[in-house]
């Protein structure tokens, strides 16, 4: 069972087919879209033209980029959470993760792939793009689900909404705001900011 974010241990509903998108369903979407973020990646670099004449060099960093990713990823827990209740943390651990990942494969791949292949001539920025590339796709999916949860809550609290009062909250700074959060977060409590 995956371990939970931020929800207790609250299963996904029904109905909704990217709430019910579990983690191996991440990792799939991860493994597609992971190559196509280093190809993006040299692309960016060198258009399209000049991506040829580093064929093998994106090969190589494809073949050695990706798993790396998965196993870091996998290992600090990126897909034992429970993506429907993302919020800054998980962006935060995404980087981290994204961060590592990309550390540990400049470190392989300068370190050992490169001059075990014998290419020459790699371009250093593509790492910096491709970990760029990679928050990207690996935030994007997963914050999918956290927006379309969100979505959701919102259309279930306007449908409980009962007749509303509207409040003036001025002049409280930081514990006003919080005020307007909690109303706007409890709207059975019939309390319009």
């Amino acid at each position: 069972r995956p371990v939970a974010s931020g929800g207790g241990g609250r299963s996904p509903m029904k109905g909704n087919s990217m709430l019910t998108l579990r983690n191996r369903g991440f990792f799939f979407i991860d493994l597609a879209l992971l190559p196509a973020a280093a190809v993006l990646s040299f692309v960016l670099r060198l258009d399209v033209a000049g991506v040829r004449r580093f064929l093998p060099a994106m090969l190589l960093f494809i073949v050695v980029a990706v798993p790396i990713k998965l196993i870091v990823f996998g290992c600090l827990g990126l897909y034992r959470r429970f993506w429907r209740y993302a919020s800054v943390d998980e962006i935060l651990f995404i980087i981290l993760a994204t961060g590592v990942s990309s550390l540990v494969n400049a470190a392989l791949l300068f370190g050992l792939a490169l001059p075990l292949s014998g290419i020459t001539g790699f371009p250093r920025s593509v790492i910096l793009i491709d970990g760029l590339m990679t928050l990207l796709v690996i935030g994007g999916p997963r914050f999918a689900v956290r927006v379309t949860e969100q979505r959701r809550q919102r259309e279930r609290r306007r449908q409980q909404r009962g007749p509303e009062k509207r409040v003036l909250v001025m002049g409280a700074g930081d514990a006003g705001a919080m005020i307007v959060k909690e109303m706007r977060a409890k709207p059975q409590l019939g309390l319009l900011p």
